[in-house]
């Protein structure tokens, strides 16, 4: 494979063609029959083929799915690391690109992968490599001053480092990484939804069923449409299915908030120029779109998660939490929003500086009693502080919480109205 690009491409097109032809019908007709260790090694190089390689071969795609249909149908104790396999290729292809066509020509390699499997591909690899790539920005030095003025005390801030210098082959790794995975997700999670049920049910003694008469039905091999037939003899698999598929949407939601960091860096930082302008374009994107698809309960869940971090671990996650809210909001759910946000003081108390700056994203989206009830603790705090400890309040957020008590205790005396 080391020499594919020195060979001429229509030589190589035309003996892949060819190849794959074979394979497919080879794959098709003889099914779990074929043995399965020939079947997985023939597989994985096809897909290394396609994954690595932008080759015009219509029938290579085909055939490799063709090949896992059969593996995944086997018996082999092995197939979850096999699977892992699979999907590390594409993670390790997409690390060193910032191509935005080959980003999004892997996120369709990555979601068949996921329809082939029925839903059965762990996520895991391509979720645990996108949050690495985002700790490495979330140290970066210019994230310090976003996060930094989200903040009531700006004495102690842990976890930045300003020495740190974060290379272009990271800041585009982790940019790659989340692009694939938002792409995946608005050509997954939704769509595949409504075929959850049916794809977990299939009966596993038809799963050796595969076209068999002829080239015909073998080259229009489609696994999204080829899916065994139902069984009835469980009756159970519903309930089993429904906590599968929560376990899904869970995992989905928590590659969503990775996204969503990504985004927060590329807001937060200057440092890829014009580079990968498009690449983050098509990311924020995408980013739109996928927090536009989530229902009222999702929304909920989401919101849910981030003010937990955000009180709880500070830092970026406040602005996080702000770019969240703020896309919610211009989805048209303000109620949700509202819905989610705390009542009274008593979650920020003791004040530090995550609660701080976890209150300084939601205080203007709170409603008037609450934000009086917090501005008049504020207040009090500061008033029963000493001098040095006043001194560790930012000012601008000093005259931020008295102006909000002003305003809060005219508008509740009807002064305005």
């Amino acid at each position: 494979m080391s020499s594919v690009e020195e060979l001429d491409k229509s030589s190589v097109v035309d003996c892949l063609t060819l190849v794959c032809d074979f394979t497919l019908h080879y794959f098709s007709t003889l099914g779990s029959s074929l043995r399965l260790h020939s079947a997985k090694s023939l597989t994985m190089e096809l897909f290394r083929l396609d994954v690595w390689y932008d080759l015009d071969v219509t029938r290579l795609r085909s055939a490799w799915q063709q090949g896992l249909k059969v593996a995944c149908h086997g018996s082999d104790v092995e197939l979850s690391q096999y699977l892992e396999q699979l999907l590390s290729v594409v993670v390790d292809c997409v690390s060193g690109t910032d191509d935005v066509s080959q980003v999004y020509r892997l996120s369709e390699i990555v979601s068949r992968l996921w329809h082939t499997t029925s839903h059965s591909l762990d996520l895991t690899i391509l979720h645990e490599a996108l949050r690495s790539s985002i700790s490495v920005l979330l140290g970066s030095a210019w994230l310090l001053a976003p996060v930094l003025d989200r903040a009531l005390f700006v004495h102690s801030l842990e976890g930045f480092d300003v020495t740190t210098a974060v290379g272009g082959v990271s800041g585009t790794r982790a940019i790659s990484l989340a692009a694939l995975t938002a792409r995946f997700l608005l050509t997954t999670w939704k769509a595949g939804r409504s075929s959850w049920t049916e794809d977990k049910t299939s009966c596993d003694t038809a799963a050796d069923a595969a076209p068999d008469e002829g080239d015909d039905e073998a080259d229009n091999v489609d696994v999204d449409n080829t899916e065994p037939a139902c069984s009835d003899e469980n009756d159970d698999l519903t309930v089993d299915n429904s906590d599968a598929q929560e376990d899904v949407d869970s995992l989905f939601l928590e590659m969503l908030l990775d996204i969503s960091q990504t985004v927060v860096c590329i807001d937060a930082s200057e440092a890829y120029g014009s580079k990968h302008r498009l690449l983050q374009q098509e990311l924020k994107q995408d980013f739109c779109n996928l927090i536009g698809q989530l229902n009222d309960t999702e929304a909920e869940l989401v919101i849910g998660r981030v003010l937990e971090r955000s009180m709880t671990n500070g830092e970026a996650w406040c602005l996080v939490l702000d770019v969240v809210l703020c896309q919610l909001e211009s989805c048209g759910k303000e109620v949700v929003v509202q819905r989610c946000l705390p009542t009274d003081a008593e979650p920020f108390l003791p004040l530090t500086l995550s609660t701080a700056s976890t209150l300084s994203v939601i205080l203007v989206r709170m409603n008037r009693d609450t934000r009086l009830q917090i501005a008049e603790l504020m207040v009090a705090l500061m008033l029963s502080s000493s001098a040095d400890d006043i001194a560790v309040f930012d000012s601008k957020y000093v005259l931020v919480i008295i102006f909000t008590y002003h305003i809060s205790k005219m508008t509740s005396q009807n002064i305005f109205l």
